[in-house]
């Protein structure tokens, strides 16, 4: 008779002597791992609230949540299903976000090492296919590539890695082990160090991952160098997600008379333009450390440029503003409110600012100093604010007064 022979990694091992027939075997595994299916915790979601997730959406709040079936650890896998248990997916679950589930797929999954192997080389192989030439690029953008809360970009022979979701987190060592295998780079850099963290109750994490310690690397786009600082520069060095962005501005720039390239950072835009032809370029910023770093970018790329100058700038050289100061509050229905506060952060529910195209949204704001805050300070306090925009960093205030609480209706 043909069969297996049960070992210890079968369920049925110990029954001395006892074989199973191979389609037998098959469908016990196939059993095995539907009740293990069964055992993850169910999110049931409220009547309406899967329509999002249907269409698409990968992320499900807090407040759309009807019931848990069990209490899951944070950053386990649970299952999702709407109000008549129906499967919607599953992913990671963390009650200290108000994202309280991120998902990961609309099947049931396993998010093991070869779960993410998988899901890396999936988005790999797609940059491959449309940035064939590119050495520098984003391997991994989160939903995009159906791995919510992951940042992966590459820097020549360097990655660095963003985490801002539970879930990943706990998952780290497991995500370098793969990157690792597939890409085999010089250093694997942390920046995790965005706002949105504290929001899944992470705190920031920076430094080396594996590999040597790298801070400064220079970057090829589109056949540009750039001189990137991947411990203090934006994001998680540069805006490697506009290289494509950058060679299409180029053509369009191609041959014209003036160029301005606002909040230039390394000079991406100026520099492809000046490239293509155009005439007199002029890149801004409000940072003194990307005005010098453009500046030598613009320098190391004098043979390539066909332009008949490119001039870069702090926005004080151009007789503007240093910082683009908005305020907020002004009008009764338009306060900002405290939600939270945390030495020298605040986080503030704002309401929309036209001047910035914002919506209404949360968001961490720094604070001036104590001598020019009112005392006492607290959530649920409605404020009139004024703030500045910072390079790098979030918002500061520059002044702030409480107003009288909302009248009661």
């Amino acid at each position: 008779m043909s069969g297996t022979l049960v070992t210890p990694e079968n369920p049925l091992s110990g029954v001395p002597g006892f074989w199973l027939n191979l389609s037998t075997a098959r469908d016990l595994r196939a059993g095995f791992v539907c009740l293990q299916a069964m055992s993850l915790p169910s999110v049931v979601l409220k009547p309406g609230e899967a329509d999002r997730l249907v269409a698409g959406h990968s992320w499900v709040y807090a407040n759309s949540i009807l019931r848990i079936t069990a209490p899951p650890e944070e950053g386990d896998l649970v299952q999702v299903k709407d109000h008549r248990q129906r499967l919607l997916g599953t992913g990671f679950y963390n009650s200290r976000s108000k994202i309280a589930v991120r998902l990961l797929d609309r099947e049931r999954i396993e998010p093991d090492r070869a779960f993410f192997k998988q899901r890396i080389a999936a988005a790999l192989a797609h940059r491959q296919r449309w940035m064939s030439g590119a050495t520098s690029y984003r391997v991994v953008n989160s939903e995009s590539d159906f791995l919510s809360g992951l940042i992966v970009d590459r820097y020549e022979d360097v990655l660095v890695v963003q985490i801002s979701s539970l879930g990943m987190d706990r998952r780290k060592a497991l995500i370098v082990e793969v990157l690792q295998e597939l890409l085999s780079p010089r250093a694997i850099l942390e920046r995790s160090d965005t706002a949105s963290r504290k929001f899944e109750g992470l705190a920031d994490s920076q430094g080396v991952l594996a590999g040597e310690a790298v801070s400064r690397v220079d970057v090829r786009l589109n056949g540009l160098r750039f001189e990137t600082d991947l411990a203090e520069g934006h994001k998680t060095g540069m805006y490697l997600d506009q290289q494509t962005n950058y060679a299409a501005v180029g053509e369009l720039a191609r041959n014209s008379n003036e160029v301005l390239d606002c909040f230039s950072f390394l000079g991406g835009f100026a520099l492809h333009a000046a490239r293509a032809g155009a005439g007199n370029v002029h890149a801004l910023d409000q940072s003194a450390e990307a005005v010098a770093a453009a500046t030598r970018n613009a320098a190391a790329a004098n043979d390539y440029l066909n332009s008949r100058g490119i001039i870069v700038r702090p926005v004080g050289g151009y007789g503007l503003p240093d910082c683009l100061r908005i305020t907020v509050g002004t009008e009764d229905q338009n306060r900002a409110v405290i939600d939270a506060l945390s030495g020298d952060t605040v986080t503030l529910t704002h309401p929309p600012i036209p001047a910035l195209k914002w919506p209404q949204m949360q968001m961490d704001f720094k604070l001036p100093p104590r001598v020019k805050q009112p005392r006492d300070l607290e959530a649920g306090d409605r404020l009139q604010i004024e703030f500045e925009m910072q390079d790098g960093d979030v918002p500061r205030i520059t002044s702030l007064q409480r107003v009288a609480p909302e009248p009661r209706k």
